[in-house]
């Protein structure tokens, strides 16, 4: 469960900024950084979110 709450706070921390990844725009690798550990998070809240679902049936 804390997995998931780690997740979902990168996620929704990445979007924070008018639905744009929070990093200044010149700094490119910062930008990609974020957009990688963004992605992670949001497939980790997916997989635990499906397996949840899963569990209820």
């Amino acid at each position: 469960m804390k997995d998931v709450v780690i997740a979902a706070g990168i996620t929704l921390r990445a979007m924070a900024k008018d639905d744009k990844f929070a990093v200044k725009s010149n700094e490119e690798k910062s930008a990609n950084a974020v957009n990688g550990i963004a992605a992670n998070a949001v497939g980790k809240t997916l997989s635990i979110l499906i397996i949840a679902i899963r569990n209820t049936y």
